[in-house]
């Protein structure tokens, strides 16, 4: 299973450091206390698991051809309606809200060919993803694209992390369909896709 670079350090301290140290205290309580107690190493155990799978950046196989618009998060869609920006997109459009679970690939990727046009870091709170005014007041980062069917706005929340290497979030940088843009760690709200009406 491949894993993403820009989280290496936290997947050998937490999903690998960390546990070995936690099995060496489970051996000692099971050798000297009670054999009984090598139940509790399933708490490293499920600790390496989970680390490993959130830190996981599978290959998305591509669907349909240049022109499909994709998914920019694995995720849950839990809105499609109108959204209004101020930025880039300005005025009302159609818009895609995704959540992102512990449980999900946190990888962000070009929703299609373009060129980013336009990139912005916001600064702001950290409200619970339940919280209907989280993707609007929420930190994030803000990625304008440029494509041949029109111009697209993608909101990544809590850009903390590092940026792929084959798209950073530059102006003027070339970005393909379905590559790796950003990548993050926190799960507080969901991404917004924004698409001009008619897209």
């Amino acid at each position: 299973m491949p894993f993403t670079k820009y989280g290496l350090r936290e997947l050998f301290l937490f999903g690998f450091a960390i546990p070995a140290a936690l099995w060496v205290g489970v051996w000692s309580l099971a050798w000297f206390v009670h054999p009984a107690l090598w139940v509790v190493g399933v708490v490293p155990l499920f600790l390496t698991c989970f680390v490993c799978n959130f830190f996981r950046d599978p290959d998305r196989p591509l669907p349909g051809d240049e022109f499909t618009v994709v998914s920019p998060a694995d995720g849950t869609v839990t809105d499609v309606g109108p959204k209004n920006l101020d930025e880039y997109l300005k005025g009302s459009h159609q818009g895609v809200g995704i959540f992102l679970s512990v449980f999900d690939v946190h990888v962000n990727r070009s929703p299609l060919d373009g060129t980013l046009e336009y990139s912005r870091h916001q600064d702001g709170d950290y409200l619970d993803a339940r919280d209907p005014e989280c993707s609007t007041l929420n930190e994030a980062q803000n990625l304008g694209f440029k494509s041949s069917w029109g111009p697209a706005f993608l909101s990544a929340p809590d850009y903390r992390v590092d940026c792929a290497p084959d798209c950073l979030p530059d102006q003027g940088r070339r970005c393909r369909q379905a590559r790796r843009t950003l990548w993050h760690v926190e799960v507080r709200q969901p991404h917004r896709a924004v698409f001009r009406p008619g897209f």
